[in-house]
């Protein structure tokens, strides 16, 4: 039995070893198929809350090479319209840095909190990062980076409750390109903190429940200590395994974009 879009919840499985990239399995970080893989319904809200979508865009996913589907989102332009115009633009491949447009096209999921966060849309290094000729106070001509990131910056705090699987997740204020969709209900604090509603998944809930479960490097509590210690002397070391931690094992990238 497949994954379903079914607004009910779907069971799926068994006890056997399984592929995690199968299409019709979802896997344990062990690689065991789980009995029930939850697949849950669409997010609903009251279109008077300002949850009204004004665009229609789609991620389609893929890991090392192979297809896992389409996911299609639904944009609140009138709830986050900073935000939304953000996330918009870098599914069209439009965003502008003022060298190359930027887009999500490429980009890596890079983090899978179980039944709470998918972190997405991580640009390769230096994508978004370009050079400016200044002339400083002696009169010599300097070289500065700028992160196009900054230009998202925004005064975006208010969000509708995160408490419903499949919302999509921008950063309070802006000044970030990367994204979180929520895999299952639940409001994590981290992300109620830190995170607003910018839309929510109209279609592919089979598809994030297969990312959800995808096999990722697990904490352990030496790897922990190495981190708390490691932060509190600043060793940069401490910041790359904080980054390793939940990181699916296989590259998986936003293959392609668009609108809808």
């Amino acid at each position: 039995m497949g994954l379903s879009n079914s607004p009910a919840l779907a069971n799926i499985g068994g006890t056997e070893r399984c592929d995690a990239l199968q299409v019709d399995a979802g896997c344990a970080s062990n690689g065991v198929k789980l009995r029930d893989i939850t697949v849950y319904p669409i997010a609903h809200f009251d279109a008077a809350a300002g949850a009204e979508i004004t665009d229609k865009v789609f991620l389609d996913i893929s890991s090392v090479g192979r297809e896992l589907g389409r996911i299609e989102i639904g944009l609140f332009g009138r709830l986050a319209p900073k935000s939304a115009a953000v996330f918009r633009s870098m599914c069209e491949g439009k965003y502008d840095q003022g060298n190359a447009p930027l887009g999500y096209a490429g980009s890596t999921l890079f983090r899978v909190n179980l039944n709470e966060a998918l972190y997405m849309g991580r640009l390769a290094k230096g994508a978004a990062v370009r050079t400016e000729n200044y002339i400083d106070n002696t009169g010599r001509v300097r070289a500065r980076r700028l992160s196009a990131a900054d230009s998202t910056l925004n005064g975006e705090e208010e969000s509708l409750p995160i408490d419903q699987a499949g919302l999509l997740l921008m950063k309070k204020g802006g000044g970030t390109f990367e994204f979180v969709i929520k895999p299952a209900p639940g409001s994590p604090k981290y992300l109620v903190d830190d995170y607003l509603v910018v839309g929510q998944v109209t279609s592919g809930m089979d598809v994030i429940a297969r990312l959800n479960f995808l096999p990722v490097n697990q904490p352990t509590p030496y790897k922990d200590s190495f981190i708390l210690a490691g932060k509190l002397i600043k060793d940069k070391r401490a910041t790359a395994a904080a980054d390793d931690v939940n990181k699916p094992l296989t590259k998986t990238v936003i293959r392609g974009t668009g609108l809808i």
